[in-house]
């Protein structure tokens, strides 16, 4: 089993996390290779722990890796690629299925086209770029967005601030039942 260098023990890193259904599955960057955590492999492929799935694994595809947790820096299990191909290869559990077509046709295609992987679909462009919207809200709350046309003169909330403090205005924060003049 590969550790961190002695260095690299002392800071935990953030990792990357992916959704694979309702499962979080961590991520973190060794050297410039993408490591998983074993937890969220083994709860992906339903297995009762880490140890159990990593156990045939080859000592160069799993490692130890320290993490920032909500528990504060814990040491936790992580497997290469090449261990999670194996962990995915070996499994005869029904859940295998699923999450191997999701990791080999989502992921790891994605970070090695684009360095990351966004679960994120695509958001389809509805208005030509640079279109201009005014988001405008009625007392009761409701709210309409219009478009603004491009040779509108348009001032943002900083602005209207500032026009109105440099003409003495004071800008207060209402009190209960007392309407605010300016």
């Amino acid at each position: 089993m590969t550790t961190q260098s002695p260095g690299a023990s002392a800071q935990a890193t953030q990792p990357t996390v992916f959704q694979f259904q309702s499962i979080e599955v961590r991520t973190v960057d060794r050297d410039g290779q993408i490591w998983f955590v074993a937890g969220d492999v083994a709860k992906a492929l339903d297995y009762s722990d880490a140890a159990q799935m990593t156990r045939a694994l080859d000592d160069d595809e799993k490692g130890l890796h320290i993490m920032q947790t909500l528990g504060g820096n814990q040491q936790v299990t992580i497997i290469s690629e090449s261990g999670l191909y194996h962990a995915l290869l070996k499994s005869r559990k029904p859940q295998a299925r699923p999450f191997r077509r999701w990791v080999t046709e989502e992921v790891l295609p994605a970070i090695r086209r684009t360095g990351a992987y966004s679960s994120a679909a695509p958001v389809p462009a509805l208005l030509p770029p640079g279109t201009r919207l005014l988001l405008a809200f009625d007392d009761d709350g409701q709210y309409r967005v219009k478009v603004v046309p491009n040779d509108a003169l348009v001032v943002t909330m900083r602005q209207i601030v500032e026009i109105i403090r440099d003409k003495g205005y004071v800008l207060a924060k209402p009190v209960a039942g007392e309407d605010i003049l300016l």
